[in-house]
């Protein structure tokens, strides 16, 4: 698909550029909930279930990881989001 940079097409291109961005931005932030739902989940049979401490630390480092990378999501998106 061609942008255009000028001319009568130009809010149109522009439009269908943020239109598809958001589209994209908003499956990959569902994407993250999910990870982070299911981490959150296997935390929490870890402690159900008794396992090593280690273990569940391991499992939460990995949850914050993930909680880390969304945040930095969400503060890419703030720009695109105001407007």
């Amino acid at each position: 698909m061609r942008n255009f940079s000028s001319g009568p097409f130009l809010s149109a291109s522009l439009f269908t550029h943020t239109f598809s961005y958001g589209l994209y931005h908003d499956y990959l932030l569902s994407q993250a909930i999910d990870v982070s739902l299911e981490h959150e989940k296997r935390i929490q049979e870890a402690i159900d279930s008794d396992e090593d401490i280690s273990y569940i630390e391991e499992l939460r480092k990995q949850s914050e990881f993930h909680e880390s990378i969304f945040n930095i999501s969400l503060a890419a998106a703030a720009p695109y989001d105001e407007a």
